[in-house]
């Protein structure tokens, strides 16, 4: 039940030409390699729309393993025609804190998520022709806006929702949060067809959110 889907028998599956959405919830248990993932996509001809929520790995080791699948299948495994992607990374920081208790971690366990510039940089490249990208908890958003390319545009996007640790692990949170967000703006200039900017987080009971509204006759903030 919790094991690894890694490599099919087959080296294809049948093509599937009426399939445009692919979901993946987090009730399924199994990790999925880039190799499986990669023949489903192949094998949907008009996919669209792809949901993945993958569960946190815990421990150094396990966490780098899991960003270096990411990155692969988000560079080069991801269908040419793919319009809209949304991947939420779930966790449970108690089960991992009861966990590293009991010595059933050999290395270090975050509870927070360690920056990752590059895989943010890599999912910023990626939705160069999105209309629409949310990614929760796998990257910070402090990140995808500096690791823009001065001559990137998002000319199609039209959603965009990123996490931020910001408000939890910032020693100066007010000033890191408006220098966040100024970069933020600079980078919606280069979204021409932009809707909705989300930034946000929520851990147990707390939870907050930056919203920028567009087209709508005027844009709005909340």
């Amino acid at each position: 039940m919790f094991g690894t889907v890694g490599k099919f028998v087959a080296e294809k599956l049948p093509r599937v030409n009426a399939v445009t959405a692919l979901i993946i919830r987090r009730q399924t248990r199994r990790v999925l390699y880039p190799t499986a993932l990669m023949l489903l996509f192949t094998s949907l001809t008009r996919l669209e729309s792809i949901v993945f929520e993958p569960w946190r790995q815990w421990g150094e080791a396990a966490a780098w393993g899991m960003d270096l699948v990411i990155s692969f299948i988000i560079e080069i495994g991801l269908p040419t025609q793919l319009k809209r992607l949304t991947i939420f990374e779930d966790f449970n920081t108690h089960f991992a804190a009861s966990l590293q208790h009991a010595g059933l971690f050999s290395d270090h366990v975050e509870l927070l998520r360690s920056r990752n510039p590059r895989l943010a940089s890599i999912f910023a490249r990626s939705a160069l022709e999105f209309e629409r990208l949310h990614v929760s908890y796998m990257i910070d958003a402090r990140d995808f806006f500096q690791e823009i390319h001065p001559h990137w545009a998002w000319h199609r996007l039209k959603c965009l929702a990123i996490t931020s640790n910001i408000l939890l692990c910032s020693k100066n949170p007010h000033i890191d949060c408006l220098a966040m967000l100024r970069q933020a703006g600079l980078v919606a200039l280069k979204m021409p067809s932009l809707q909705t900017m989300t930034v946000w987080n929520a851990v147990q009971e707390q939870a907050w959110a930056f919203i920028y509204r567009g087209k709508n006759p005027r844009p709005t903030i909340s």
